[in-house]
């Protein structure tokens, strides 16, 4: 858990001692009567302390155990299908992970970096089209606007879930087309 802060939960002892400095000094507070009371304090906020403890591994998707279901709940079924089949507890966990953390991905530089995550080498081409006014050549001579909503994905082999992936993360009104190995798909 790098970077990431501990909990770890107190005794009960230790938190009735951290009460009893706290209190001003002199006989009216320092009596068995007051301990006791002090004590009893301590052993709910110790056990509180205990359950919190024990939930620090619930936080993401990645560690949990407890709330696993919970979060495969809360995300639902994998859009790119990668949750269908036996999967096993930790495979599922990354994969919620992945889900329950991912950003952005509609750059370009976004979907190479998909690709090197799959361990395929991916490029991609968004077209300039040459736009051209009716009084110069006409539209039959010339690329249409709608060009600019295209992008050429040059994979170096075929894997269908990237593929899905890139779909998901491109643009709205982006259409993608892939080649591989310089052939469609």
């Amino acid at each position: 858990m790098g970077g990431c802060i501990v909990i770890v939960g107190r005794d009960a002892d230790t938190i009735a001692g951290e009460l009893r400095s706290l209190l001003p000094p002199g006989p009216a507070l320092s009596g068995p009567n007051v301990a006791a009371l002090m004590q009893a304090f301590a052993q709910a906020r110790a056990i509180l302390e205990g359950d919190v403890a024990a939930l620090q591994n619930e936080f993401c998707p990645g560690t949990s155990v407890l709330l696993l279901q919970d979060y495969q709940d809360l995300l639902g079924p994998d859009p790119a299908g990668r949750d269908v089949g036996s999967l096993t507890n930790d495979e599922l966990r990354a994969l919620l992970q992945a889900r329950w953390t991912a950003t952005g991905g509609a750059r370009i530089a976004d979907i190479v970096g998909m690709g090197t995550s799959y361990g395929i080498a991916v490029t991609v081409t968004e077209p300039e089209p040459a736009i051209c006014g009716v009084a110069k050549c006409g539209a039959a001579k010339c690329s249409q606007h709608t060009l600019r909503f295209y992008w050429f994905c040059d994979l170096a082999e075929d894997n269908a879930g990237l593929r899905t992936q890139i779909e998901l993360a491109a643009p709205a009104d982006t259409i993608v087309l892939f080649r591989v190995n310089g052939e469609w798909v």
